[in-house]
């Protein structure tokens, strides 16, 4: 059986589509299936350049590529895995993953081009391809219920996070003041805006702001003046943002929608403490490891803030929940449940 996955997305600026992508391009190899991972030509940088199971393929690049050279690729394959939302049409020995419905819930998000080639694509090809992967039960759920899939051709697939370099635990800090950390998209849905109004309303405590995020095109939102005592920080390695969740008072999640939420769990797995807007989805992956609020009310984050400053009790019983839900999202767990996925495509070509 040859395997092809969709690298596309390994070319991007990392987010958390990106991240995830990453995994399992990492656990291809313990599958146990002859696989390449195809990417377009004429981008493919450096660093990726000489990799033994890269098949550098086409002369198109982004949403043309995927639809007009990766088709050809496929021919001699018996399945590819596409990681991050899309694929192309016309290949039904899909396996795809699709991590969120943002686009459809909270399209008001995202600009109108996005929003109707999301619009147009993705019905399409849940309703061709083999079989479909997604991060979260929650995520399954909610594409049962506004696409109409069986739950047999739905597999939940989690991330999984890598060991922490030893180093990094003796790094020094990287901001001299106390800070409480964001890590998020400049998306509407991740409410950055309340988050600056919040700070500007002496919410955090006294504390500093870091924000950690990329802007994007595709998403509406508007660049706000920034108040002094708040940076944005983009492109950070990923040494720089183990060291700034090692150093943080706390991460800071007010996301109105989410399909899993990787940087709390990366949060958790560093021992800092979460202080997170109360979702459904989160309660379900993370259970008590996060501190749940509603976002919106300035007093209740005040009051997180100030118990995550002074290393409460209760602060420190969410960080050890916290550190031992992130232990379960394990390399092994999401091999097994990607193999699953894998052999169950197969089946349905069958």
């Amino acid at each position: 059986m040859r395997i092809l996955f969709n690298g596309r997305s390994l070319l991007r600026p990392t987010s958390g589509v990106e991240r995830y992508a990453e995994c399992l391009a990492g656990l291809l190899g313990r599958t146990g299936y002859d696989f390449r991972i195809v990417v377009p030509g004429p981008s493919v940088p450096e660093s990726m350049q000489g990799n033994r199971d890269l098949e550098v393929f086409g002369r198109w690049s982004g949403h043309l590529w995927e639809q007009f050279d990766l088709p050809r690729a496929v021919s001699k394959a018996d399945l590819l895995v596409g990681p991050a939302n899309t694929g192309p049409l016309v290949v039904r020995r899909q396996l795809l993953t699709v991590h969120d419905l943002a686009w459809h819930l909270h399209p008001e998000g995202f600009s109108p081009r996005f929003r109707a080639w999301y619009a147009f694509l993705i019905p399409r090809l849940l309703a061709r391809v083999r079989h479909v992967i997604t991060v979260s039960d929650h995520v399954r759920r909610e594409l049962m219920e506004h696409f109409d899939i069986g739950p047999d051709r739905i597999s939940v697939v989690p991330p999984f996070l890598a060991g922490r370099p030893d180093a990094i635990t003796s790094a020094p800090a990287i901001h001299e003041k106390p800070y409480f950390l964001v890590v998020a998209a400049q998306d509407p849905r991740k409410r950055i805006d309340l988050l600056l109004e919040h700070y500007r309303s002496g919410h955090f405590a006294g504390s500093d702001l870091i924000i950690v995020g990329r802007s994007s095109h595709v998403f509406n939102g508007k660049s706000a003046k920034l108040p002094k005592g708040v940076q944005l920080r983009s492109n950070i390695s990923e040494t720089e943002l183990h060291l700034l969740y090692d150093h943080a008072t706390a991460l800071v999640n007010a996301s109105k929608y989410e399909g899993f939420g990787l940087p709390l769990l990366e949060a958790m797995q560093a021992g800092c403490p979460v202080i997170s807007h109360d979702l459904p989805v989160l309660r379900e992956l993370f259970k008590d490891g996060p501190i749940f609020i509603d976002i919106c009310d300035g007093e209740a984050l005040r009051s997180a803030c100030e118990r995550a400053l002074s290393g409460t009790k209760d602060t420190e019983e969410h960080v050890a929940q916290g550190i031992a839900v992130a232990s379960g999202f394990n390399a092994v767990r999401t091999l097994n449940a990607f193999k699953g996925a894998i052999g169950s495509s197969l089946e349905h070509g069958s």
